[in-house]
């Protein structure tokens, strides 16, 4: 298998679609990723005072993204009840900020996608013409996609990088999921790689992360790849005492 990037040679407004191409003895395949002008992201805040720098940081790349667009930014959320914060406070909804289930228009100016399931992050890829800011949930982690596209991370300034561990693996998992994974190959190409992860002690990676950066693997697909996931974890044992110990 000898995968490489490649640009695809569409464009949307500013933002190309790139991916890998990939190929195996039994067939070729191109998965295309999209990558944003700029891209940033905000790992889960745990505390008070990270979240006051979080927005201070994601209100200044955002503005500075507008500034380079020539457009307002938008903000997606998974609904309308989001909190009072100075920054979410500046969107209207129905005009700058948009749910995850009806959607929004594509944006030229950066989108502000915030607390996002998979399935409002494929929402915000679908609008992003130009920049994409995403603030992570701790339920729902994004570093997987983060290292994908290169997204600047907004606690350390710093590009992600993808995992190189799990490069070829993640390869052969986008070989399989063509079909999002629900005919029976795929499943078991996708089982069968999981299992080697797991043995390389790699399964703690954001796999389904990574995968939600590339346009053809489906919400569900990835939504099938945590379940895989889930049932090869090591279950947790009840807490369990000899009565001699007690």
């Amino acid at each position: 298998m000898t995968p490489y990037l490649a640009g695809y040679g569409a464009k949307l407004g500013t933002a190309t679609r790139h991916g890998r191409f990939l190929t195996s003895s039994s067939k070729e395949l191109f998965m295309d990723v999209r990558k944003f002008t700029a891209a940033a992201w905000l790992p889960a805040p745990d505390t008070v005072e990270a979240h006051e720098h979080g927005w201070a940081a994601v209100e200044h790349w955002i503005r500075e993204q507008e500034k380079v667009a020539g457009a307002p930014s938008v903000l997606l959320t998974c609904d309308f009840q989001v909190d009072d914060h100075g920054l979410l406070g500046t969107y209207r909804r129905g005009s700058t900020h948009y749910s995850a289930k009806a959607g929004g228009p594509p944006s030229s100016g950066p989108v502000f996608v915030y607390n996002p399931t998979r399935r409002a992050l494929r929402a915000a890829h679908d609008m992003a013409r130009s920049a994409i800011c995403v603030w992570e949930h701790p339920s729902d982690p994004v570093l997987g996609w983060a290292g994908q596209v290169y997204a600047v991370d907004l606690v350390t300034g710093q590009p992600t990088r993808p995992a190189a561990a799990l490069a070829e693996h993640l390869d052969r998992l986008l070989l399989a999921g063509n079909n999002g994974y629900a005919d029976r190959p795929g499943e078991r190409d996708a089982r069968r790689i999981l299992v080697e992860l797991r043995e390389a002690d790699l399964l703690g990676e954001d796999i389904p992360g990574a995968l939600a950066a590339y346009e053809d693997i489906s919400v569900e697909a990835q939504k099938r790849i945590v379940g895989f996931i889930d049932r090869l974890r090591p279950a947790h044992k009840p807490f369990s005492a000899d009565v001699k110990d007690l």
